[in-house]
């Protein structure tokens, strides 16, 4: 047993038991980089299916999409992030996360594989993100040989502020009456 394991055993905090656990990760890719979200966040991947225009929504938010009884929104994650907007191809997907008791969808150019990764593989950030996306989107960088994944913080790719921007009405404000078209109803 290493001192990190015998320290995060006396310390029982979801912290240290982090620091021994395992990470599994959804790899997906836009513009060619490849980036992960946390497994625990991902509810499911959907093919690209039709996206409905949402009036006067946030500049990120694609439109929205029918899921399981649920309309859902669906965030293209290239305007998120910054990157220059490509229209959908064959291999574009969606994945439905769960944020903050919130059901949306990203949409990504593919995924790529469910990686298993030993507690402590990830590197910190060196600084700004080569890529030019904002470092507070970033939690952490994976090195495996010439590869170089960004795992996303989700709480910080949609904020609270930005959940309440998925959840404008064409009316352009928030309206506390239609908040549930988002809100999973058995969290």
């Amino acid at each position: 047993m290493t001192t990190r394991e015998s320290a995060a055993l006396i310390d029982k905090s979801p912290a240290a038991a982090d620091a021994i656990r395992d990470r599994h990760l959804i790899i997906f890719t836009l513009n060619g980089e490849e980036f992960g979200v946390d497994v625990d966040q991902v509810r499911e991947i959907l093919k690209i299916p039709r996206i409905h225009f949402l009036p006067r929504a946030a500049d990120f938010v694609a439109g929205v999409v029918s899921f399981r009884k649920h309309i859902i929104a669906v965030v293209d994650m290239r305007k998120r992030l910054g990157i220059t907007p490509a229209a959908y191809t064959d291999e574009s997907r969606i994945i439905i996360v769960r944020i903050q008791n919130i059901v949306a969808g990203i949409a990504v150019d593919s995924v790529l594989e469910i990686l298993s990764m030993p507690a402590g593989a990830m590197d910190p950030l060196p600084g700004p993100a080569a890529s030019g996306i904002q470092d507070r989107y970033i939690s952490s960088m994976l090195r495996i040989g010439d590869r170089i994944i960004m795992t996303l913080d989700m709480n910080e790719v949609l904020t609270s502020k930005d959940i309440g921007e998925l959840l404008q009405t064409g009316r352009g404000r928030f309206d506390p009456e239609r908040a549930d078209i988002l809100q999973e109803k058995n969290p």
